[in-house]
């Protein structure tokens, strides 16, 4: 620093601050023309500097002014006699921060610096002070020039860590949804927040006609350009991202100011400037199939934000995280049709108004024929008195939306089966229970306070997981379906076959039913025979693993007679109803005639009974074997403190064998005698079980002594029947 000092000074020890530093100074007096003639010295200065003169032409005219006066105060804070050491860190820790945010990197910065504090001396030398004053005020100066410098290097450091910390934020981001949109909303927000500079930042795509389209916006100017201006120039704002290129190629492309050549004429560049949007960045975000999945825009408030060699590397490492969660996304089912900002914001005031309303679709029970229970399936009535479908308006939901529609829509749903109690329908419900919501320590009180409300058992709610494969195993998630199964909810596994939704899965988690993905139902019915066997060989594997199985997406009678007769216990699809309004219901019930599959009809149900038949002897074995395993787990379960609650464990279709003699009578009509005498002891097996476990939950477990006594004299029962049948069926073969 000895360098910057001119010849003419001397330094002593002299505190930079404090009364002896004002009165060194106070021999300066007024800086009057001194203050104007240095700001024009050190504007010549800048100009031979290249990055300075770089930014010094993106600045407009009153750009330019405010530099100058901002410059002149340096002058004046640096040389003023009451100047404190705490006020003039902050001083220069704000000049540090303008210049970061109008695109310098730290050397441009420091050798800036630098120069101001040469001219600075130098000025101060030609200042006509008595001669045995300057020494003191040299002194002062130096100690203060030196203070700058630390503090300029110390607060370059905490902006270049502060940007770099958000990145590491963005990577923190909470995973458990497999929908994009909802990352897309957290790492807007997590960025408007923690980044400085930015006017707002936006998310778009293209739209299949070749628009591009802005879906995601946070406050600012995107955020606000489509909620509160006009519809034109919200259009506008649309559109201009297409100036950033990013789409046209795979290149992160920035506009250092609205100065450039491309702003020149445009027609929206007003909207820009009265909203403080000086410099643009847009990141395109491509997918590993090589297309561009969409385009981040970030809307800088300063001329040059993005053009430093720190924001430089920023938004390639911004890019390389989005794209990695876009891969992890990358079955998500994004719309294609990029929904806009208005549009978004039309679907979330629908649902916070009060105009959600659930549709019911039955589910039939195959081996009965009766309507078992109803999935409630959630829409978004317009003004105009139109219903929207989910695939419409999820993709515009944020993780609170979703968590309201869950509570809403449950809650709806719930009184909705009470009310239809009352009048001789009863049902029991189906409910979508997305990952968002199940990933809530209170998701369990959620549902018991809404069946407390209303007065709907436990038993009677069936919530179906949605995309189970993004669930972790362990920590809060496993606490809330063990709750949830406590409390005696059936858990469904949804959408098994589509994506990454294994078997596997259905073993790690406490799923009663899983529910066979519509487009499995569809490749099934199109392979014919080859079909109903791969369905028979999946049943086959549900039941095998304790559960029932569900088969959505039936479009034909002879696809619900052929999964009726390979032993799909619930059948759901156009064939059997649409989702019905809730008004609908009752007439639809009163036109379904039950229809418990008898004598087969189509060519695919007549296989599929031949195919039964041949191997039911090796079903029967398995049922009885699979049957003893429960009573095995039940005991097990009890004693650990998890056992499925007791109005479960008492109905007679709670394990596999209840569910198979259902089926069996099916295919072997002519055994309805023998099948009773079986099913009348298997349902005294439940009923026994069901009376221990409630005494072990809710009454004194010291009495359970004589109940399990009942319940392995019921299990022998059972077991004496099923061989009868067996000896006599073996001996007719």
């Amino acid at each position: 620093m000895h360098s910057l000092l001119d010849p003419g000074f001397e330094t002593e020890a002299c505190p930079p601050y404090g009364s002896e530093a004002a009165r060194a100074l106070q021999a300066i007096g007024p800086l009057g023309c001194l203050s104007a003639r240095f700001v024009e010295d050190f504007h010549h200065t800048l100009l031979d500097n290249p990055a300075f003169s770089t930014l010094l032409a993106r600045l407009t005219t009153a750009e330019t002014i405010q530099l100058r006066l901002r410059q002149a105060q340096h002058l004046e804070d640096l040389l003023s006699p009451d100047l404190q050491a705490d006020a003039h860190r902050s001083a220069i820790q704000r000049i540090s921060h303008i210049h970061m945010l109008a695109g310098l990197d730290s050397q441009t910065m420091v050798l800036s610096l630098q120069d101001f504090h040469t001219l600075v001396l130098k000025h101060l030398a030609a200042h006509p002070a008595r001669a045995g004053r300057r020494l003191g005020i040299g002194t002062v100066v130096f100690g203060r020039l030196l203070n700058e410098s630390r503090w300029m290097l110390e607060a370059i450091r905490m902006a270049e860590e502060k940007t770099l910390h958000t990145l590491t934020g963005l990577e923190r981001l909470d995973l458990s949804s497999v929908r994009p949109e909802i990352w897309i909303e957290s790492a807007i927000a997590h960025l408007q927040h923690n980044m400085d500079g930015l006017t707002g930042i936006s998310f778009g795509r293209a739209h299949t006609n070749g628009r591009f389209v802005m879906e995601f916006a946070s406050r600012g100017l995107p955020a606000v350009c489509a909620l509160v201006m006009g519809k034109h120039e919200a259009d506008a704002i649309e559109g201009a991202a297409g100036y950033a290129a990013a789409w046209q190629s795979d290149r992160i492309t920035t506009l250092a100011s609205l100065t450039d050549e491309a702003f020149a004429d445009s027609g929206w560049r007003h909207l820009l400037t009265r909203n403080q949007v000086r410099s643009l960045a847009s990141v395109p975000v491509i997918g590993s199939d090589g297309a561009i999945r969409g385009v981040f825009t970030f809307w800088g408030a300063h001329p040059g934000l993005f053009e430093s060699r720190l924001m430089q590397l920023w938004l390639r490492s911004f890019q390389h995280i989005a794209e990695l969660r876009f891969v992890r996304f990358a079955r998500a089912h994004a719309s294609d049709s990029p929904l806009t900002l208005n549009e978004r914001q039309r679907y979330r005031s629908l649902l916070a108004n009060g105009q959600l309303v659930m549709f019911y679709q039955p589910l039939l029970d195959l081996p009965s024929g009766q309507v078992s229970k109803l999935e409630a399936l959630a829409r978004l009535r317009t003004e105009d008195g139109e219903f929207l479908k989910p695939a419409q308006f999820l993709p515009a939901f944020t993780d609170d939306d979703l968590i309201l529609l869950f509570r809403l829509g449950l809650l709806q749903a719930l009184e909705w089966i009470a009310q239809s109690d009352r009048i001789g329908q009863v049902f029991n419900l189906s409910f979508n229970l997305p990952p968002e919501v199940l990933a809530l320590p209170y998701c369990a009180e959620i549902v018991d306070e809404a069946l407390g409300k209303v007065g709907i058992a436990p038993e009677r709610l069936y919530l179906e997981l949605l995309e189970t494969e993004s669930l972790p195993l362990s920590g809060s998630v496993a606490d809330t379906l063990r709750d949830l199964s406590e409390l005696g909810v059936a858990l469904v596994m949804d959408d098994l076959g589509a994506g990454h939704s294994g078997l596997n899965r259905l073993s790690e988690f406490p799923f009663r039913i899983a529910k066979l993905d519509r487009d499995l139902t569809s490749q099934i019915a199109s392979m014919g025979k080859r079909g109903i066997d791969f369905l028979d060989s999946l049943v086959r594997m549900i039941h095998a693993l304790g559960m029932s199985c569900t088969l959505e997406g039936l479009e034909n009678g002879e696809m619900i007679e052929a999964a009726g007769l390979v032993g799909v216990d619930q059948a759901q699809g156009y064939a059997i109803a649409h989702p019905l309004p809730p008004e609908a219901v009752a007439s639809w019930m009163k036109a379904h005639v039950p229809a418990p599959p008898g004598q087969p009809h189509y060519p695919l149900g007549q296989y599929a009974r031949g195919f039964t038949r041949q191997i039911h002897f090796i079903d029967w074995d398995r049922a009885i074997a699979l049957h003893q395993s429960w009573l095995h787990e039940y005991e097990a379960a009890l004693k650990a403190g998890n056992a499925l609650h007791w109005r479960v464990v008492s109905r007679d279709d709670a394990c596999m064998l209840g569910r198979w003699l259902k089926r069996i009578r099916i295919t072997l009509p002519g055994e309805q005698p023998v099948l009773d005498a079986i099913e009348q002891a298997h349902t005294a097996f439940h009923l026994a079980a069901g009376d221990h476990a409630r005494t072990c939950q809710c009454d004194d477990a010291s009495h359970s002594s004589g109940i399990h006594a009942r319940i392995e004299a019921t299990s022998d029962a059972l077991m004496r029947e099923i061989e009868r049948f067996r000896a006599a069926d073996q001996a007719a073969a």
